[in-house]
């Protein structure tokens, strides 16, 4: 009798990507070339660049048959995320990771958290180091805001470098309808103790801008506080 061969994981990363000119070729090459051996494929979310990160896309979809480019009016990070997670579901992918094109997480890291997949369904990255003082400034009051509803410290709630299971995936997609986008995150941390965490290291950005400003943490910071009283209410 034949032995079937075994059924290898798949993976889709999903990477939103908003005026990343000068990151984009380096991030494209670098993470299909790390997903190859594992017939993975990465996916990126343009979500309405307005540089040459467009063309770029265009032009490195044709060079690497395990990119896919999806196109989108700007809507935010989270929006583009929560766009590329429901794509990845509908290609019944088993795992999905998370991670930003702006380079400032080396891909590196990757192989801890797919050899993790084995004993955990859902991993997360918590960084040991960070650069960008307005970034460490939003963590901080939304880790404050959250604990004050949920009674729970959350460590690094926005670390874009995670990677789920599709089951897992569609759950927390399902708890986050009608919800922002950070509910993917307090799932996360909060109704899973199945959560694994890695801590990882990250780079201090060293091309482009990043779109991180006082403007979108305040206006985060209100969306997100609306969400979780209409949550506390229900």
């Amino acid at each position: 009798m034949k032995r079937t061969k075994e059924k290898k994981d798949t993976i889709m990363v999903i990477a939103p990507c908003y005026n990343e000119k000068e990151n984009i070729d380096f991030f494209v090459k670098e993470w299909c070339s790390l997903l190859e051996p594992h017939n993975g494929t990465l996916c990126i979310i343009n979500d309405g660049s307005t540089d040459l990160s467009s063309s770029k896309l265009q032009s490195l979809s044709l060079k690497h048959s395990n990119l896919i480019v999806l196109s989108s009016k700007n809507e935010g990070h989270g929006k583009a995320c929560l766009k590329g997670f429901r794509y990845a579901l509908k290609q019944n992918i088993d795992w999905v990771f998370q991670v930003d094109t702006d380079n400032e997480i080396p891909s590196s890291f990757f192989p801890l958290f797919w050899e993790s997949r084995k004993k955990h369904l859902v991993i997360k990255g918590v960084r040991s180091n960070r650069y960008d003082f307005l970034r460490k400034l939003a963590s901080f009051f939304y880790n404050k805001i959250i604990s004050f509803f949920f009674y729970k410290p959350l460590r690094d709630l926005n670390c874009p470098y995670r990677m789920i299971s599709s089951c897992k995936l569609s759950e927390f997609i399902h708890n986050t309808k009608n919800f922002n986008h950070t509910f993917i995150n307090i799932n996360l941390s909060l109704y899973h103790n199945e959560a694994f965490e890695i801590e990882i290291s990250s780079w201090k950005r060293t091309k482009g801008e990043s779109s991180f400003n006082l403007s979108f943490i305040f206006k985060n910071f209100l969306t997100l506080l609306k969400d979780l009283i209409r949550l506390k209410k229900k």
